[in-house]
C-alpha cells in the first residue's frame, strides 16, 4: 500500500502552525483510507482501536 501526499504552493506559504494542522489531517485521511482498505482483507486485528489512538496521538501533537 502506497500512500502519496503532494503540497500546494498555498500550503508552503501558510504559518508553521496551521501547516501542521493541516499535515495532521493528510495523515488522518491517509490512516482513515488505510483502513478501509484493511477491512475489506479482514485482518485479526483491531483497525478501529489503531485509528483511534493514531488519532489521540495526532491531536497531542497538533495541540
Amino acid at each position: 500500500m502506497t500512500i502519496e501526499l503532494r503540497f500546494t504552493r498555498e500550503f508552503s506559504q501558510q504559518s508553521p502552525k496551521e501547516q501542521k494542522r493541516e499535515f495532521a489531517q493528510y495523515l488522518s485521511d491517509a490512516v482513515s483510507g488505510a483502513v478501509v482498505r484493511l477491512k475489506k482483507k479482514k485482518l485479526d486485528y483491531d483497525l478501529d482501536l489503531m485509528q483511534e489512538d493514531f488519532e489521540r496521538i495526532v491531536q497531542a501533537w497538533v495541540g
